[in-house]
Order: C-alpha cells, then structure tokens, then sequence
C-alpha cells in the first residue's frame, strides 16, 4: 500500500474512532500520529498530493476532537 493512501485512511479511522468511542479511544491518536508520518514520509518521497494532505488534515482534526474536550 502506497504511504499517501495510507495516510488517508488512518486519518479517516482515527476520525471514526474519535466519533465512536469519544475520550476513551487512545487508539485513534495513535493512528492520528501513524498518519501524520505517513503523509510526511509521502510528501519527500513525491506522492500524491491529494491524499497525502487530505490525510495529514484529517489526522489534526482528529487529535484536536480527541484533546478539545479536555480543556474545557
């Protein structure tokens, strides 16, 4: 599997985690982080720019939804 398109996917599966299980999903973080290097190491090696920064986007998003409600 390419690193563009796996960066996507587990940016998208650490979205659902956050969604399903709520706080207690420490495992969507990890893929979170698992996606962010995967779009990182696909954008030196020259990958597809769609996927890589799609999944690099949705990764954040999911650790902010993970970390936003225990700041308030």
């Amino acid at each position: 599997m390419e690193k563009d398109v796996a960066s996507l996917i587990l940016g998208i599966v650490a979205i659902f985690f956050i969604l399903l299980f709520g706080q207690t999903a420490v495992l969507s973080v990890a893929c979170a982080v698992i996606s962010i290097t995967f779009g990182i190491l696909s954008f030196k090696a020259g990958g597809r720019k769609k996927y890589y920064l799609s999944g690099i986007g949705t990764s954040i998003v999911a650790i902010f939804l993970y970390a936003f409600p225990k700041f308030f």
